[in-house]
């Protein structure tokens, strides 16, 4: 009887513990679920679109476009541009736009990298979203890669486009304004600026002045010492000042430093600043400063191995000719638009066919790149046994490697004759690009099609702060 009676004691309590349990879940299951996995950035309620629909974070000088990532990284990104904005307009005094906006996007076909659009625009785009890991893993630095584009829109609005400023100081001063910002957003945010924490202050200015102090640094970091020692001797708004100075000032290409020492020293500074500033211009000047004539020398000075073997090609045919046609007077002529960023001509590539016999003496046909405004910028004579094959196909011709313009326009002449010349293909897939003849001859549009003429472009591989710094070892 004891023995039953213990037996249906340990059911009951047993049934009680059931309820007790299925209690407390009814109870506290909703609560669990909505806190324990809540995921920062995973709320749609944290979300916000504009009115096409892009997502976006606004900060009080800042919008950030992005599609692909997840929120706290468009978050982490904002800040980084917010402070940077605030810091390069009222401590370096540099003239920044009203709001600046960045664009960012992942997408596998694109090119990673971090470019300026336009004087109020930033683009980033990754290839895939492991590039936002942090750089040790990645092999990306976004912080370092954004600070030091901003630093190069706020240098451009404040002294504008310039010949006499060489390549190596307008990087030179980015690369310092980016590495003095790094320790600054670590005094600001910590090790927790990006969404996965790494010591990112150590890629800062501890790391720009062991390359400073090291005998034989490379020109840019050359460059960037000369720029911390005008902020060094009067301060950082000395920067933005003296480039903003150095814009209202009238500069000769030819013989520019006369004119900017002038207008450095001039009216309204005191004399012992006067002489400071003279002593500190004239190891500014041997690094810094390019005659026109310099200019042009270190610009026909590219080479292919400068190149981030990134290629691009700029076309508009479907690769199916609707004819051809061969030009006695003048050249094919066709214009093109590069994407955004600094982008070098490699190759140009042409689709027709040779026709004649060579004379004796050869002959030769001429490729010229000119601007919008075509002004000449680089011409190249090439001879005709380059085009070899008894039918229509494609030529690839490879040019030095030479800057481009946004927009830019190719001109191939053949001088072609009833003996000798070539047909060079169109395509009526896309129109209103291409016309015939010279601004000598006078310019015909192609009618209802485009030449079959291509442009293959390549960035340096130098010239891309999302995977490259001067310093790095």
């Amino acid at each position: 009887m004891r023995e039953e009676m213990k037996r249906r004691m340990k059911m009951n309590m047993s049934r009680c513990r059931s309820v007790f349990v299925a209690c407390m879940a009814f109870v506290f299951l909703p609560w669990f679920h909505s806190t324990v996995y809540a995921v920062p950035g995973d709320d749609e309620s944290e979300i916000v679109t504009d009115a096409s629909g892009v997502r976006i974070v606004e900060r009080p000088r800042v919008t950030v476009r992005y599609t692909g990532m997840a929120i706290e990284y468009a978050e982490a990104i904002a800040r980084i541009a917010e402070s940077t904005y605030s810091h390069y307009q009222g401590g370096y005094h540099f003239d920044m736009p009203d709001r600046l906006t960045i664009e960012v996007r992942i997408d596998r076909e694109t090119t990673s990298g971090i470019w300026i659009a336009d004087d109020h625009t930033i683009h980033i785009h990754y290839k895939s979203k492991r590039e936002l890991a942090p750089p040790h893993r990645s092999r990306v630095d976004t912080i370092y890669g954004l600070t030091y584009r901003i630093a190069d829109l706020g240098r451009e609005r404040t002294l504008g486009d310039v010949v006499w400023l060489s390549d190596d100081a307008k990087r030179g001063l980015s690369h310092l304004c980016a590495c003095r910002m790094i320790d600054r957003l670590h005094a600001l945010h910590g090790e927790k600026l990006w969404p996965q924490a790494y010591d990112y202050v150590e890629t800062g200015w501890r790391q720009l002045r062991q390359e400073i102090d090291r005998r034989n640094a490379p020109d840019i970091i050359q460059a960037a010492a000369q720029w911390h020692a005008l902020e060094r001797d009067f301060g950082i708004a000395a920067v933005g000042d003296t480039l903003g100075t150095w814009r209202r000032a009238s500069i000769s290409p030819s013989r520019p430093a006369d004119g900017l020492l002038s207008a450095l020293t001039g009216r309204g500074v005191e004399s012992r600043d006067r002489s400071k500033l003279r002593r500190w211009f004239r190891g500014f000047e041997p690094v810094c400063v390019w005659t026109a004539g310099r200019r042009a020398k270190f610009e026909q000075s590219y080479n292919s191995g400068r190149l981030a073997r990134e290629s691009r090609v700029l076309k508009y045919d479907d690769d199916a000719g609707d004819g051809a046609k061969s030009v006695s007077r003048g050249g094919h002529i066709i214009t093109f638009q590069t994407p955004s960023d600094v982008w070098y001509v490699k190759q140009i590539q042409f689709h027709g066919e040779r026709y004649g016999d060579l004379p004796r003496g050869g002959k030769d046909f001429v490729i010229t790149i000119l601007d919008e405004k075509f002004k000449s910028i680089a011409s190249w004579r090439k001879p005709f046994g380059l085009l070899r094959g008894a039918s229509a196909g494609w030529h690839r011709i490879d040019v030095p490697v030479t800057r481009l313009p946004e927009k830019f326009v190719v001109s191939i002449e053949f001088d072609s004759s009833r003996r000798i010349g070539v047909n060079v293909s169109a395509d009526g897939s896309s129109q209103g690009h291409s016309a015939s003849g010279s601004l000598r001859t006078g310019i015909a549009p192609l009618d209802k099609a485009d030449w079959m003429i291509r442009v293959e472009i390549d960035r340096l591989k130098d010239d891309n702060p999302l995977k490259y710094r001067p310093d790095a070892s």
